[in-house]
């Protein structure tokens, strides 16, 4: 039996042989198996000359089965898309966190009513609130209203003034723009009311909490 062994692996050798040419040299194919098997029918004086035929007939077919499996890949000369060399095509690195990101917009400016200072701040919360009272107490005992030339003098003057032109009119004010040179304050706002609208500015003189005159006009 260790002829036959040796038989075997010597076949089984050829296969493999047969199998790395498959596709790449196959008119060699033949006579490896050829060759492969007339030294061992030697070497065996012929004793085993139907089995190395057999043998011989197993490793073609095993050499025929890979070089059919291989296809046109084994030994073709068409190729696919070429890899490009390592490092080529690699995308760049992402960018450090924050670049390219757009800076936030400023925070938007503060309204100019934010400028007012004591007593003007609490005159015009209370004449857009439509507190009378609070309107009132801006003014001392002998606080003045000049409304375009029209003066009102003391507390009850310039309630009565006010009831039909002022709070009574549901008026409001939009404060534009605030001018605080110390002791005297100017305020630009759109006025509307039920008895007139426009931008009007206002001027207060003023003495601690107290507004001792306010003189509205025209904002030019």
């Amino acid at each position: 039996m260790g002829l036959l062994d040796n038989v075997k692996k010597a076949a089984n050798a050829a296969k493999e042989q047969a199998g790395e040419l498959a596709g790449k040299h196959g008119d060699k194919i033949d006579r490896a198996i050829d060759k492969g098997g007339s030294m061992i029918d030697q070497r065996t004086h012929g004793k085993y000359s139907d089995k190395i035929v057999k043998a011989q007939g197993a490793a073609r077919n095993a050499a025929d089965k890979v070089a059919g499996e291989a296809g046109p890949a084994a030994g073709s000369s068409a190729q696919g898309p070429v890899s490009p060399p390592p490092g080529t095509g690699t995308p760049p690195p992402p960018p450090p966190p924050g670049a390219g990101t757009p800076a936030p917009p400023p925070p938007p400016p503060p309204p100019a009513s934010a400028a007012l200072t004591s007593p003007v701040r609490e005159f015009v919360d209370a004449v857009n609130a439509h507190d009378e009272t609070a309107f009132l107490d801006s003014f001392g005992d002998t606080g003045v209203v000049d409304d375009w030339g029209r003066e009102f003098v003391g507390r009850e003057a310039i309630k009565e003034w006010s009831d039909k032109e002022f709070i009574g009119a549901n008026g409001t004010m939009d404060v534009q723009q605030v001018t605080d040179t110390g002791g005297q304050v100017r305020v630009v706002a759109d006025w509307r009311s039920t008895h007139a609208n426009g931008l009007s500015e206002f001027t207060f003189d003023t003495a601690g909490h107290t507004i001792n005159r306010m003189t509205i006009r025209g904002a030019h």
